[in-house]
């Protein structure tokens, strides 16, 4: 579908102003309409700013603490993997201060924010289908090179390979269908967001699945960016900012450079934004399952973990 940038851009609704968008990709007859508050701008450009500092690894550094099946420390203290530092930035974009911060990662980490590793949130595709907030994913159906593709999750795999004897959080959701807008167009998807920050998951493709596809099984959204787009010119300019565990810090690219640099890893990208509001302090009590999976866990012997 071709769409006209001056019409497209019309009928995009308001985005965090110069920060966090909330503007989805539209067509006329489907629009998501929200404002943000100042601050929550001002605090997500904080919280970037920190960011671009941190270690970056390929290892899950955070587990749940002291005491716990997997007793790694539950708080980064200055080495994260992709996931965790998107996760980090959102918390601390939220938050006010250090106990919020935390009180935030958790409810991001862990489903209904009740801390174990089986209600951690091991999978972005898993993350988005069953607890996603705050994250709001936007509709690029209007986009050229728009794909869906189904996903099955195998659970008894991860866990077999992690040696995880309880059950994960909602098993039952392991049928995951993928929307995304394949590599070759999405650069031209996104010269038509206005300005902001969008959360960007690429798309795993042959290459980047086959040295990890048997300890995870399938996989769809992998990696965790950030887009800013900036309009200083009739054109957008694009920058991927990227945690990059190969090279161990965050790396900001132009997303022209990013894309040809991906092309064998990524078949395409997802956007997202985040909610104007989201309480994370919010009461949410325990369900059987998450009662279930921490009272397994604690009669199950202190993880080791293995070298993978």
């Amino acid at each position: 579908m071709n769409i006209d940038r001056r019409e497209f851009i019309k009928i995009l609704p308001a985005s965090i102003a110069g920060a966090l968008a909330t503007a989805a990709l539209v067509n006329t007859n489907h629009k998501v309409r929200a404002t943000v508050p100042e601050s929550l701008q001002n605090r997500l450009k904080a919280a970037l700013s920190t960011s671009m500092h941190v270690s970056l690894t390929k290892e899950d550094v955070l587990g749940e603490g002291e005491g716990s099946w997997d007793s790694h420390p539950r708080y980064p203290s200055g080495t994260l993997n992709c996931m965790t530092w998107l996760q980090w930035v959102i918390a601390k974009t939220y938050s006010k201060d250090e106990d919020e911060t935390k009180a935030a990662l958790d409810r991001l980490r862990y489903y209904r924010g009740q801390v174990a590793w089986g209600t951690r949130k091991h999978f972005i595709d898993h993350w988005i289908s069953v607890e996603a907030a705050p994250l709001r994913q936007l509709d690029l159906s209007a986009c050229d090179g728009f794909l869906e593709k189904t996903i099955h999750l195998d659970f008894n795999l991860f866990k077999s390979s992690h040696r995880y004897g309880c059950r994960l959080y909602r098993e039952d959701v392991n049928v995951i269908q993928v929307k995304y807008i394949v590599a070759d167009s999405f650069r031209k998807c996104c010269d038509l967001l206005r300005d902001g920050h969008y959360i960007v998951f690429p798309v795993a493709g042959a290459n980047y699945m086959k040295n990890t596809v048997r300890f995870t099984g399938p996989m769809g959204l992998v990696h965790s960016l950030m887009l800013r787009v900036t309009r200083d010119t009739a054109r957008s300019k694009l920058t991927i900012i990227n945690p990059s565990t190969d090279a161990g810090k965050v790396i900001e690219k132009d997303i022209n450079e990013y894309l040809k640099g991906s092309r064998s890893l990524f078949d395409g990208y997802t956007l997202f934004t985040l909610d104007q509001i989201w309480d994370f302090n919010a009461s949410v009590p325990e369900d059987d399952a998450t009662k279930q999976i921490i009272a397994c866990e604690r009669e199950l012997p202190c993880r080791t973990r293995p070298g993978i």
